[in-house]
């Protein structure tokens, strides 16, 4: 290994070192987020150092194809400190900073989307729902008010023979009309409940 290949591995490693620093504050940062779950944590440290390791490999099979010398390591741990020292308060209040921004400007995205599509999609729903139900309302209304229509003559002939049949017939047929008009009564509560229960 030439000195000029040397130079440049211990200044790539340097600059490795800082970025690993900047990597693992963002981990660390974001880590606190699955803190709870024990099977997380491991998993994602181990992905974290794996994929961490495998980029200073390769810039450091770039470099040398590959070379591991000792003084590699130190310029790595160098790299670090001078991340600790130089960069490492003024990255936590940036990460921070940007990690606000974020969370408002996805909390203003989730609210135009809400208020400018979904709000008026649930409007129109609802306003057509209501015209639906007001409708079928008219529509049993109508029904209802034709039956009576057309039952009326049954009543009308009803009434006529009231006084022309005996009495013992006219019980009888009281009674089927109190079953009869349960039975209609029943059956009008139960269409209407059945079609207006979600209004």
């Amino acid at each position: 290994m030439t000195l000029d290949t040397q130079v440049l591995t211990m200044i790539s490693m340097v600059v490795g070192g800082i970025y690993l620093g900047f990597a693992n504050e963002t981990f660390r940062r974001f880590s606190v987020m699955w803190k709870k779950r024990v099977i997380l944590v491991y998993l994602f440290e181990i992905i974290f150092w794996v994929i961490q390791t495998s980029i200073l490999f390769y810039v450091l099979y770039q470099v040398n194809h590959g070379e591991i010398r000792f003084y590699i390591f130190l310029a790595c741990l160098l790299g670090f400190s001078i991340y600790v020292v130089l960069f490492q308060s003024f990255y936590r209040r940036f990460l921070e900073i940007l990690i606000q921004i974020v969370k408002q400007a996805a909390y203003i995205t989730v609210r135009t989307i809400q208020e400018l599509l979904i709000e008026p999609v649930k409007w129109l729903l609802a306003l057509i729902v209501t015209i639906a139900m007001y409708v079928l309302d008219i529509g049993l209304t109508i029904i209802f008010f034709l039956l009576k229509i057309v039952f009326y003559p049954i009543s009308l002939c009803g009434k006529l023979a009231k006084r022309m049949l005996p009495e013992s017939f006219l019980k009888k047929i009281t009674k089927f009309r109190s079953i009869y008009s349960t039975i209609l009564y029943t059956l009008k509560s139960r269409v209407k409940a059945l079609v207006f229960k979600r209004r």
